[in-house]
């Protein structure tokens, strides 16, 4: 894109007589927290000498910067240089119409569901390396949670689609979305026909410490009543609290 930046920690100071290009600083500044939340932003452009910018992304934790650095991106710009004396050149610029934006989300839970497994037809197909552009580029554009699938509940174990076992790719995207500080979710029915026996309880108990020991990270147990499931509520929250339990114990 042609387009060079420099980026600096707020934690030191800029020696801005030495750079020759544009600057990016990231500061986590606690201080506007009353304001912004824990995933608000701020983005202030300033000229600190002639056609050289700073551009400062404030925010509380590094969830919020990541935001920031989103929006910063959907405000640049694309164009093309066409010369016949030269090939064609890419350019890329921010406009000063906003010198400064300020922004804090209106939901608290924006979750996207990225569910590798055989039924979906499409990201069953991902690579590692496809699942991480996808999940990044979720984030970038406001994306605070990642919801998952687990193997085993009423989907077929393995699609001649996949590029990696199942279980491995819940390892990796979960570990990227702790590398990036995203919310996990998991969508984990009560699948079991009953919780009562002793021997159908072992299984459901092996199948929960199979898929939470390939989880880097879970915030979020979301047990839907049905979808498989469909039992009396009075027994969907006995099973809930159990399942909850275990994993707490146990994991997370």
């Amino acid at each position: 894109s042609k387009c060079q930046w420099v980026v600096a920690q707020a934690a030191g100071t800029v020696d801005f007589d030495a750079i020759s290009s544009n600057v990016v600083i990231f500061r986590v500044d606690s201080s506007v927290e009353h304001n912004l939340g824990k995933e608000g932003y701020i983005i202030k452009i300033e000229e600190f000498s002639k056609s050289k910018f700073t551009i400062t992304i404030s925010g509380v934790t590094d969830r919020a910067i990541l935001f920031g650095v989103g929006r910063l991106l959907r405000e640049m710009r694309n164009d093309y240089h066409v010369s016949y004396a030269s090939a064609l050149q890419t350019q890329c610029y921010l406009t000063l119409d906003h010198q400064l934006i300020v922004s804090k989300p209106d939901y608290e839970m924006r979750q996207h569901q990225v569910a590798y497994r055989p039924k979906t037809n499409s990201y069953d197909a991902f690579t590692p390396k496809m699942m991480r552009q996808e999940v990044l580029d979720l984030a970038l554009f406001g994306t605070n949670a990642i919801e998952m699938i687990p193997p085993g509940v009423d989907d077929a174990l393995q699609s001649p689609n996949f590029t990696i076992p199942w279980l491995d790719m819940l390892t990796f995207v979960s570990g990227f979305c702790d590398k990036l500080d995203i919310n996990v979710s998991m969508w984990y029915p009560a699948f079991f026909k009953t919780y009562d026996a002793p021997e159908m309880l072992k299984k459901a108990k092996e199948h929960w410490g199979l898929i939470f020991s390939h989880l880097r990270r879970l915030d979020v147990l979301f047990v839907p009543g049905g979808d498989p499931g469909g039992r009396p509520a009075k027994e969907f929250f006995k099973v809930v609290e159990m399942q909850a339990k275990y994993m707490r114990e146990n994991f997370f």
